[in-house]
């Protein structure tokens, strides 16, 4: 792959030939027919080199789009709250509106988690739901109820693959004041 130098070198010396004559006449003969040669493939390919240009240029287009989408859907809370050695439960954002201001618009269209319809305004928690879900969903993540005087036995002990949400729960009933009784 040729670098930003070597392709900056290579229009300078092309459009030095253009504008000085003299010097291309100073190249040799064998010099100046592969440079007519080569300078005459790439502006006016033939068929089959025009198709595998153009397909590489929509490769290398849909390479890109899918790369800065993915770092766009990484950088959403609950990917970056993923990522850290120790999930922690992020905080609710005392005023969401300012984050929906700032959305990114995905090219390419998403299909929702949740109701499967198509999005491509990507929500600044959710990366898998569209707008109306993951506000839904961002809202009811926070909800909190008072449980005093309530008995937190109905809740199911969690499975040993699960214990990081079923003490994030246990936590959250006994922010409410719920006793936490567990049946054997």
């Amino acid at each position: 792959m040729n670098s930003d130098d070597d392709i900056r070198t290579c229009i300078r010396l092309l459009n030095d030939f253009i504008t000085d004559p003299e010097a291309f006449a100073r190249l040799s003969e064998s010099e100046r027919i592969e440079l007519q040669r080569a300078a005459g493939l790439l502006s006016r390919p033939d068929r089959e080199s025009l198709k595998k240009r153009n397909k590489a240029i929509r490769k290398e287009k849909q390479r890109a789009d899918a790369l800065s989408e993915r770092s766009a859907r990484a950088a959403t809370g609950i990917r970056s709250a993923r990522e850290t050695a120790i999930f922690t439960a992020p905080r609710m954002l005392s005023d969401p509106e300012i984050a929906h201001d700032d959305a990114i618009e995905l090219k390419s269209p998403r299909n929702c988690y949740i109701c499967k319809a198509e999005f491509t305004r990507l929500h600044f928690f959710y990366d898998a739901l569209c707008p109306k879900c993951a506000d839904f969903n961002y809202a009811k993540r926070f909800q909190t109820a008072d449980l005093k005087g309530k008995n937190g036995a109905h809740h199911r002990r969690p499975r040993k693959d699960r214990v990081s949400g079923g003490a994030h729960d246990a936590s959250r009933r006994r922010q409410g004041d719920c006793p936490h009784a567990i049946p054997h």
